[in-house]
């Protein structure tokens, strides 16, 4: 036998055990969730991660604020047990990964929905169209509630105090995020 026909044998049995695989994936997943153990399990595992979830946050792990809402990096930085200047250092981190994080929601829902308008463009109408018109709708909306987020985040930051999106989109100068700190902040 030819080099040739003992790979096309190899390839179709390897087929063949992927194709076992899928018509049994059905039953082994009924059988495990008629499973009171696997059930069990779950459920223990549901209850862990919401513990995890409910948990409160230890002491020195977010920024202090005085009456005014302002950042009190000072007391911040004695209750983390670190230095004014690592606060300092840690905050124009944060600066910088809300502003990546607000530029990456922007470009990648303005994609998506251009994408779609192409699509809708050149296809005919149907009910796939409509039914992905709202998938993409739904996304473009998410992306936009975390970049708007993203925003507000950022701008606390510069200003060094918190606020709410009121706030932010009444004295914001700008919505667009700054990677710096010596911005305008509003």
């Amino acid at each position: 036998m030819s080099d040739d026909g003992r790979s096309q044998r190899g390839s179709l049995r390897w087929i063949g055990r992927k194709g076992l695989d899928v018509a049994t994936a059905f039953p082994r997943g009924v059988w495990m969730a008629a499973n009171p153990e696997g059930i069990r399990s779950e459920a223990a595992n549901i209850q862990r991660l919401w513990g995890i979830r409910r948990a409160p946050r230890p002491a020195g792990r977010s920024i202090i604020a005085g009456p005014n809402g302002s950042f009190d990096i000072p007391l911040t930085a004695e209750i983390a047990g670190v230095t004014s200047a690592q606060v300092e250092r840690l905050l124009a981190l944060r600066l910088r990964r809300t502003a990546t994080t607000f530029w990456a929601c922007v470009v990648v829902g303005a994609a998506g929905f251009l994408s779609w308008v192409a699509a809708a463009i050149l296809s005919p109408p149907d009910f796939a169209g409509i039914w992905s018109g709202m998938m993409t709708l739904i996304l473009t909306l998410a992306l936009g509630g975390k970049s708007l987020e993203a925003a507000l985040q950022n701008w606390q930051v510069r200003a060094r105090r918190f606020g709410s999106i009121g706030e932010f989109l009444r004295t914001a100068d700008t919505v667009l995020p700054s990677r710096r700190a010596n911005s305008s902040a509003g």
